[in-house]
């Protein structure tokens, strides 16, 4: 499988870490509001934003404040847990990139479906 494939599937499979996350946190109508203000706000798309870590990060702290760290840390942990990785370092762009590595790399090899 090629990389730009896995890069795709990383981007789903993040996307869905971080739905599941705000949603069970937040309840299903915050999550949808989180990511309409989100998408408002950077112009970019659920996915083309959530592979944007950075813009991801900045957009959760201007929502969120400094709870922001809480919903980074989870969706780092939910991520590593699904790709049978270690604990994430407290670094949320750190640990996506990681996660990414890992996974372009094929050491896992997870169902994108649901």
């Amino acid at each position: 499988m090629d990389d730009v494939k896995r890069l795709k599937e990383f981007g789903v499979i993040l996307l869905r870490c971080f739905e599941d996350t705000t949603s069970g946190l937040l309840g299903e109508g915050a999550k949808k509001a989180l990511l309409e203000r989100l998408e408002k706000d950077t112009g970019l798309k659920r996915d083309e934003l959530i592979v944007q870590t950075e813009m991801l990060k900045s957009g959760m702290e201007k929502i969120f404040g400094r709870s922001a760290l809480v919903l980074e840390r989870m969706i780092a942990k939910q991520i590593y847990g699904k790709l049978g990785l270690d604990t994430p370092p407290l670094d949320f762009e750190a640990a996506i990139k990681q996660a990414e590595q890992a996974y372009v790399k094929g050491i896992p090899t997870i169902l994108v479906s649901r």
